[in-house]
């Protein structure tokens, strides 16, 4: 039962996990859906109850029983039968209570109570409590924010945010549990991998929990039957109360090990290993009868990763080795799949925004400290993926206390999370904090003669407490991951060991945030020649029937209240300027009519963050010779709500055109072409990121194509080959002249680049615009026509493949085709087209789109696809 504090509302909970908002649902409406995110404010000013009844089961002599609370969303009172069991202060921790002596026998009801206090208040009064001792903590908004929320080891976006909205959730976002047994249980185990000439060897720690205040015993079993012909025992291990922590080794014959590879660089090989563990309190051994196992199922992925920062003229390198072999990082920044936690681990979405990086290539997934440590869920599917997994912690952009409670809070945070998240071979670094020495060292001024005391706090919980905190899953002998990473950005590891920055952002060392919204994104000289760009990123709208589904069943969905709903998530301090601005520096759109013209404002800002994501990137890319550049992490995934934001996936999993072009700037193989306008040429770069065994030379043929805008066949063609092995990088510089077709001026051609292998196969596309869009010359007309091609419903049977053939004609180059799924019954169905966004310059051309829903027959039509090109803006 869920209830207000007065126990005037009552509601049956029909699942845990749970939180408050969603239990309201029913009453007051989603907070996600129209203006609710404002109207159901009030909910995070109230304390709120859950209550449940159960059984117990039937107790031995030497029984023990744990309440486990794997996770309260935050600050809780629980009783159990009336007595208090204790308070919870923090979301990432996991909290259990001795209840054997409080339960009542068989058939008796127990009663479970669990008090939800206000977020809101309990930080305004820790705020209160230290009287100005830290900075007050207000997100960066244009919209209503909530102050504080570095007071309370919650969700700190929860409070509000420039792209997220402030939706204080609060509830039991994790499963609770009751626990049975007799001596200790096993919680985790974490298996770091490390090898020598002829082994690999699985380093084990496993982490057990016991109430005991004497030594115990353990028998422990490890199968691992792809490995090993007969398990792994441990017998009679004495394991000391104090410090429950069984520590042991297992070799793996070299030749028996397939390796574990991020995402295009190998295969994900994993082994799934059992750990069953019985524990007892006598030398004798365990009593039949008695609740003395515990087991734990992972999944272990055979991997070396390295950090290397090597001094080099420039500074210090900055780049990941897995398995000795350098890894350009190709990835995204990802925020919690919903605002609402105990909503965000929903297994469908999870799965569906990690298996869509992997399809687009990336390689990496950065958990932004301003969400979650993430699901189980989570990180299987990233190991499964080959998402290596740069982890922050909670911890963002403030200054947080170290008063004993907080810092104890935050202790047990560290370690908990590290030890459950150990094990992971896709886990490549943790770093402590987000932005926060940043914040410390941008704000000194201000600060004033607080500043030297808030930078000694940074250091005690940062790089004393915490760091420590993590030597739990560290090792003296060898480095199972790199790091600790105390902040990002930062100079890495190295050269931050100490000392805070003077500053941060350094070019010449460890990773830097790129944002800088009043320049022209679409030219590459604005673009860091960083060592790692671990954020960088463009705003933009998601598309129309997302918004429609944001303002709910009960509104019209007319262009006004479309209009209003954009503008009220419209959290940029800035608002819309920043992304007018930018589409204004390349592409024709009306500024002062947006609200006019939603459907092109849409599409003209999908255009310019692919076009401006895709610049920084390639550029990038084209600078990993030398290691100077080896890594860029797009700001960001996914979405936490409806809104215009730097998603490439919106709230509701349809994909942006970022996310379609990302397929192709982030393709192992790939050809990139960036303006030197010093020399009036093209610098070139034919990159190939993969591995090979052995010595693998590949030979690409690379052609020039140059069309005019008023022909579908280009004008002239020029060619080059180029050889690279694994990992190689070839750069060409072309002249303008050479390309250019000397009857035209730049703004009436365009060109293409392909390679193609030795077979003649299509390895690569890329296309050049020699002038803004804005200020191109001659576009025709395409005439473009679609017809649509797809299942009979008359005639099949289910499972239904919903897969549709979109074949396009053109008479004339076609530019930025883009095409959107529109039909009034399948708003809710997820869907994908192998390409969009794209350039046709042949007179047919076929795209798919494919649904994922194989359980009803969709029928489609040409009036269901919404076609959009530049051309009918230029002509």
């Amino acid at each position: 039962m869920f209830t207000d504090y007065d126990f005037s509302l009552q509601i049956d909970v029909s699942k845990i996990p749970s939180g408050v908002y969603t239990e309201l649902k029913g009453l007051y409406g989603d907070v996600l859906i129209g203006r609710n995110d404002v109207n159901l404010r009030w909910i995070a000013n109230e304390t709120w109850i859950y209550k449940t009844t159960f059984d117990s089961y039937e107790l031995g002599d030497d029984s023990l029983v744990n309440l486990t609370l794997h996770g309260i969303d935050t600050l809780s009172k629980v009783y159990l039968n009336d007595e208090l069991l204790g308070e919870t202060n923090n979301m990432f921790v996991r909290y259990s209570f001795a209840v054997g002596h409080l339960l009542r026998p068989s058939p008796g009801q127990n009663t479970l109570e669990i008090v939800i206090l206000s977020p809101l208040k309990e930080a305004k009064a820790r705020a209160e409590e230290l009287d100005g001792v830290l900075p007050i903590s207000c997100p960066r908004s244009r919209g209503d924010v909530e102050c504080h929320r570095n007071m309370l080891r919650k969700m700190q976006m929860s409070f509000g945010g420039e792209w997220n909205p402030t939706a204080l959730s609060s509830g039991i976002w994790k499963p609770v549990a009751i626990e049975y047994y007799t001596v200790a249980i096993l919680r985790d185990v974490d298996v770091a991998i490390n090898r020598n000439e002829t082994h690999w060897i699985m380093d084990c720690r496993a982490f057990l929990s016991t109430p005991s205040t004497e030594n115990f015993y353990v028998n422990l079993l490890v199968f691992v039957s792809e490995l090993l012909d007969e398990p792994f025992k441990l017998i009679q291990q004495k394991v000391h109360y104090a410090s429950p922590i069984i520590e042991f080794k297992i070799p793996i014959p070299q030749d028996r090990v397939t390796l574990w590879w991020p995402n295009g660089y190998g295969q994900q090989k994993l082994y799934p290993v059992l750990f069953r563990l019985n524990s007892f309190s006598s030398e004798d051994g365990p009593v039949l009868s008695s609740r003395t196992e515990s087991q734990k199922l992972l999944k272990i992925g055979f991997r070396t990763i390295e950090l290397v920062e090597d001094e080099d003229t420039i500074g210090r390198t900055f780049f990941f080795r897995v398995n000795d072999h350098p890894i350009f990082i190709k990835g995204a920044n990802y925020v919690p799949a919903n605002t609402l936690p105990e909503l965000s681990t929903t297994e469908d979405t999870v799965k569906h925004l990690l298996k869509s990086a992997r399809e687009v290539n990336m390689n990496m997934i950065r958990v932004w400290a301003g969400g979650l440590y993430e699901s189980d869920i989570f990180y299987n599917l990233a190991d499964e993926y080959g998402l290596l997994v740069w982890q922050d912690m909670a911890f963002n952009a403030a200054a947080y206390p170290v008063t004993d409670e907080f810092v104890a809070s935050a202790s047990m945070e560290a370690a908990q999370n590290a030890q459950r998240l150990a094990h992971h071979p896709s886990l490549s670094l943790i770093v402590l904090n987000n932005e926060i020495e940043l914040f410390l060292v941008k704000n000194r001024s201000e600060f004033g003669a607080n500043a030297t005391r808030l930078e000694n706090e940074y250091k005690i919980l940062f790089m004393g407490t915490l760091k420590h905190e993590l030597s739990i899953i560290s090792r003296n002998d060898f480095n199972p991951r790199p790091g600790p990473m105390i902040s990002t950005p930062s100079l890495g590891i190295t050269e931050s060991a100490k000392e805070l920055a003077k500053d941060p952002q350094s070019t010449n060392y460890g990773d830097v945030h790129f944002w800088d919204d009043e320049k022209d994104g679409y030219g590459a000289d604005i673009y860091p020649r960083a060592r790692f760009i671990s954020e960088v990123g463009y705003a933009s709208l998601p598309m129309l029937h997302t918004w429609q589904r944001a303002l709910g069943t009960n509104v019209s969905w007319s262009n006004e209240n479309i209009a209003s709903l954009i503008r009220s998530r419209q959290h940029d301090p800035k608002g819309f300027i920043p992304l007018l601005r930018l589409i204004a520096y390349q592409l024709p759109f009306y500024l002062q009519t947006w609200d006019e013209n939603i459907d092109e404002f849409i599409y003209f800002s999908q255009l310019a963050q692919a076009m401006t994501s895709k610049t920084a990137v390639e550029l990038f890319r084209s600078l990993r010779t030398g290691n100077q550049t080896m890594g860029a992490l797009i700001w960001q995934l996914n979405d936490v709500w409806v809104g215009p934001t730097w998603s490439c996936i919106d709230f509701y999993g349809n994909y942006k055109m970022v996310y379609y072009w990302a397929k192709d700037f982030l393709a192992p193989t790939s050809v990139i072409t960036l303006y030197d306008e010093a020399n009036d040429q093209l610098n070139v770069t034919l990159t190939r990121e993969d591995y090979a065994e052995h010595l693998d030379i590949q030979l690409f043929n690379v052609t020039f194509k140059t069309y005019t805008w008023t022909d579908i066949f280009f004008k002239k063609e020029i060619g080059r080959a180029s050889g690279l092995g694994s990992n190689g990088i070839d750069h060409l510089n072309i002249p303008m002249e050479s390309v250019l077709d000397k009857s035209y001026t730049k703004a009436e051609v365009f060109f293409e680049i392909v390679v193609e292998d030795s077979d003649n196969e299509l390895i690569a596309r890329n296309y050049f615009y020699p002038v803004a869009i804005k200020n191109i010359k001659g576009m025709m007309d395409p005439e473009l026509a679609i017809e649509v091609v797809g299942i009979d419903c008359s005639t099949a049977r289910s499972p239904y493949r919903n897969n549709f053939t979109l074949r396009i004609t053109v008479k004339y180059p076609a530019l930025f085709v883009y095409l959107e799924f529109s039909h009034p019954d399948y708003v809710d169905e997820r869907h994908k087209f192998s390409t969009n966004g794209f350039t046709q310059t042949v007179p047919r051309q076929s795209v798919h789109l494919e649904f994922e829903n194989d359980k009803v027959c969709l029928t489609i039509t040409e009036a269901n696809i919404r076609v959009y090109t530049m051309n009918q803006y230029m002509i």
